[in-house]
């Protein structure tokens, strides 16, 4: 389909003229699920040098959600391509932007990359923290501080037909082998030759790893954490506050998901020294910590004791071993003492800043900041003329075909044979590989 919008540019509003795609040959039902695409460009938006297109995918109901500037399948394609692919979720009408923008010539990678993960970080799937507003992408409405590096958008429907689409068997051992392919992974398969991929990996190393981590499990790493999880409330609750309860972390500890509640040293109730429940307000008696302050006075006691004897064999020249033990271990009990102390008592964070380790760091800066400020001047001198010509080639807006062709595909900018390669995977993923439909 070619799609090419219209609109007025104002100081702070979206170009909508600039952009155009051209997919699925001039129709609105798409022929397949999986299909290329290309993007053109209008003589002024080339001279801007775009580098990125942002895609996003909207189903009907992430459409008509309130938060719909949040919601969608986002993807971030270098425009050096010259061309992708675009795989729909699932069937029925989806709403598609195409939004060009460029770095700036004063970013860092760093910088840049962090604007590009921002706005792919999600919150859950397709459900993403910056939001894209829908209006300034329609020309209704003023662009955002946060994505005025846009220059120019435009909107694609489709309607994608249910038969482009795989379907799953509801028999029992069917359900059961899909369960089993999908253990360990958050998200199901997108297609067949993903979940072909799993259940390659399901029945040959999966069962290997399933039982090596079911021994490491039960024989190592539960009965490790069990006593990690008895010494860690024993000793929050030694320093005079309310520990975690035993049985979850005991329970945690035999449980597959065991790492969500192993032993840890924080408190049930907050850091309220001998406050047992807030509600009814209960407080300790007495804690252990103040039965050891009391008789601290032993040990130390003990301590110069045998510091005395030991010091006094030495003078005599018969050094008794004994003494030396009892040293160290009074010692240990001491050190154990005052590490519990600055961790439970302290009020301000402990942190060894000394002049060697900020010498370090000072010097990985400067490192940093010389390689950055190198790649910025190696793209300052190289880049812009070639990637000039590369785009007024293959991206001017006079060229766009009526139908993008695979064997037709421009040459990518840089890393060529790569691209080429990728085109060829994905034309034959989308003739034998259909998309799982998503809920």
């Amino acid at each position: 389909m070619d799609t090419e919008n219209t609109g007025t540019k104002s100081a702070r509003t979206l170009a909508l003229d600039g952009v155009k795609v051209v997919l699925n040959g001039g129709s609105t039902i798409m022929e397949s699920a999986t299909i290329p695409f290309r993007w053109f460009f209008s003589d002024a938006v080339i001279e801007q040098q775009p580098s990125h297109l942002l895609v996003i995918d909207q189903n009907t109901w992430e459409m008509e959600r309130r938060d719909t500037d949040s919601r969608g399948e986002r993807r971030i394609i270098p425009i050096s391509q010259g061309s992708d692919f675009i795989q729909f979720s699932r069937p029925g009408k989806h709403r598609l932007a195409f939004i060009a923008f460029k770095r700036r010539r004063s970013e860092t990678d760093d910088q840049f990359e962090e604007f590009c993960t921002g706005l792919l970080k999600q919150d859950e799937v397709n459900r993403y923290r910056r939001c894209v507003d829908w209006d300034a992408l329609m020309g209704k409405a003023e662009l955002g501080s946060d994505i005025a590096r846009f220059l120019t958008a435009t909107i694609v429907e489709v309607e994608v037909p249910d038969e482009f689409f795989a379907t799953r068997s509801e028999s029992g051992f069917a359900r059961f082998i899909w369960a089993w392919a999908n253990r360990w992974f958050k998200v199901p398969p997108r297609d067949q030759c993903d979940y072909r991929k799993r259940l390659i990996l399901a029945f040959t190393i999966q069962p290997i790893l399933f039982a090596i981590g079911r021994g490491l499990q039960y024989l190592v790493l539960a009965p490790i954490l069990t006593v990690w999880v008895v010494i860690s409330r024993l000793v929050v609750l030694w320093a005079g506050y309310r520990p975690k309860p035993f049985r979850p972390g005991l329970s945690a500890a035999w449980a597959w998901e065991f790492w969500e509640d192993v032993g840890d040293f924080f408190p049930l109730v907050g850091y309220w020294y001998r406050v047992w429940s807030i509600e009814p307000y209960k407080e300790m008696p007495i804690t252990g910590f103040e039965v050891t302050m009391l008789l601290l006075p032993v040990p130390l006691a003990l301590l110069v004791h045998h510091v005395y004897r030991i010091l006094w064999s030495i003078k005599d020249g018969n050094v008794s071993n004994p003494h030396l033990l009892a040293v160290v271990i009074t010692a240990l009990m001491v050190l154990f003492i005052t590490v519990i102390y600055c961790f439970f008592f302290s009020k301000t964070e402990v942190i060894f800043r000394t002049k060697w380790w900020r010498g370090i760091e000072k010097s990985h800066q400067a490192k940093h900041w010389a390689r950055g400020q190198a790649r910025l001047e190696k793209m300052r001198r190289e880049t812009p003329l070639l990637y000039f010509e590369w785009l007024q080639q293959n991206a001017r807006m006079s060229q766009a075909p009526d139908k993008v062709r695979v064997d037709e595909l421009p040459d990518a900018f840089r890393r060529r044979a790569a691209q080429r390669a990728r085109i060829h995977f994905w034309a034959l993923k989308s003739k034998v590989c259909r998309p799982f439909p998503r809920s």
